[in-house]
């Protein structure tokens, strides 16, 4: 059984979110069920890009503080880090470290800031899509891992939380590379399990006390939801999340995936969900643009129609060019190389396009818009 705790945390204050991940760490076996004296513990947080915990995009300092002193309690070794998008290490991963916060929070639990931005290649048999990967070296040091989320939605994959948060586990600029491999949201999310699979992190929290609504990973609006979900698996911490979101799971395609491939149980039973509630936590009309139901075009649509009609709902990125300050971010983040700067302007080949949407997701300034058509909205 997959067991996610969701324990109402209405705010950053410390002593609050301390009760809270303390409640929810009870509730699953108590915190010395996953980590022994001595561990070196990775605590994976989301750190996207250089951005202020306000902005919601980043997991909130409070939240690491709170998971490295309970490890600490627990007498493991706290380690915090990340490999955000693009380039990494030196300078940047430093100003990323304090404007986000996690400096502060690695100062106040007594935790270790991690620096080593390399990584190195592991084979992975059982992978469906990677049977050799690179992970970060932050990753394979340590001896296990806890994925510390932030609930927001994602323009690929629909929501980002614990299963996603692992991408982070991929150094820097090789995300880029990975994107380009597997451009399609089927191979990606196989992908994102395979990397889940591998890495089997022993805890899953996500922050859910203000997460993203709208255009996220980065593009979004803030959400006050007033939630921390603590969980021995990121299968169970993702399908709380999406509960929260007051969406089907059936209509994300990494749990349609992990049900193929007998990870999760084809009507969730295997996944328990725990807590004081959980109903009146719910958001009922948490903004999820880009989520649309496949399963209903897969019903009514002949076969030999579908490609056409997928055509027609898919989404793309176009250029908000009064919002764009010509930093060129969005050029280089692009896997397939669909950008090039005209004028001091991102000029985007939609032939070349492979709606990743990593030019949304890491642009500073959102400027990248995703398009959906009507059709798109129409199938949700």
């Amino acid at each position: 059984m997959k067991t996610a705790a969701v324990i109402k945390c209405p705010d950053y204050e410390p002593e609050n979110v301390e009760a809270a991940l303390t409640d929810g760490l009870a509730r699953i076996g108590g915190i010395e069920k996953y980590i022994h004296p001595g561990a070196k513990v990775l605590i994976k947080t989301n750190l996207i890009m250089k951005a202020h915990p306000d902005k919601a995009m980043t997991t909130h300092p409070a939240i690491i503080a709170a998971i490295a002193k309970a490890v600490i309690r627990a007498g493991g070794i706290a380690l915090i880090g990340d490999s955000p998008g693009g380039p990494a290490g030196g300078s940047r991963i430093e100003s990323i470290y304090e404007v986000s916060g996690i400096k502060w929070a690695a100062e106040h639990s007594g935790a270790q800031l991690v620096h080593d931005m390399g990584g190195r290649d592991v084979f992975f048999p059982e992978g469906v899509i990677l049977k050799k990967m690179t992970l970060t070296n932050m990753a394979l040091d340590a001896d296990v891992i806890i994925s510390a989320a932030k609930l927001k939605t994602h323009g690929m994959t629909t929501v980002s939380g614990a299963i996603k948060n692992l991408y982070g586990c991929v150094p820097g600029t090789l995300k880029v590379e990975y994107h380009y491999r597997m451009p399609n949201i089927t191979a990606f999310s196989n992908m994102l399990l395979d990397l889940c699979q591998y890495l089997k992190p022993v805890l899953s929290i996500i922050d859910g006390v203000v997460g993203m609504e709208g255009e996220g990973p980065t593009a979004g609006v803030p959400r006050q939801v007033g939630a921390l979900i603590v969980a021995d698996s990121p299968y169970a911490a993702d399908f709380a999340e999406v509960k929260l979101m007051n969406c089907d799971p059936e209509k994300i395609c990494f749990f349609q995936r992990a049900v193929e491939r007998c990870i999760v149980e084809q009507d969730f039973s295997d996944i328990q969900l725990l807590g004081d509630d959980i109903d009146a936590l719910v958001v009922s009309d948490f903004d999820i643009p880009n989520l649309h139901n496949t399963k209903l075009l897969n019903k009514f649509v002949p076969p030999f129609l579908r490609q056409c009609f997928e055509n027609m709902m898919d989404q793309y990125p176009v250029v908000q060019k009064d919002k764009c300050r010509s930093c060129g971010e969005c050029k280089a983040s692009c896997p397939a190389k669909a950008i090039t700067m005209v004028d001091g302007k991102p000029s985007i080949d939609y032939s070349k396009c492979i709606r990743c949407f990593c030019c949304q997701e890491l642009c500073p300034f959102k400027a990248m818009q995703i398009k959906r058509p009507v059709l798109f909205k129409w199938m949700k």
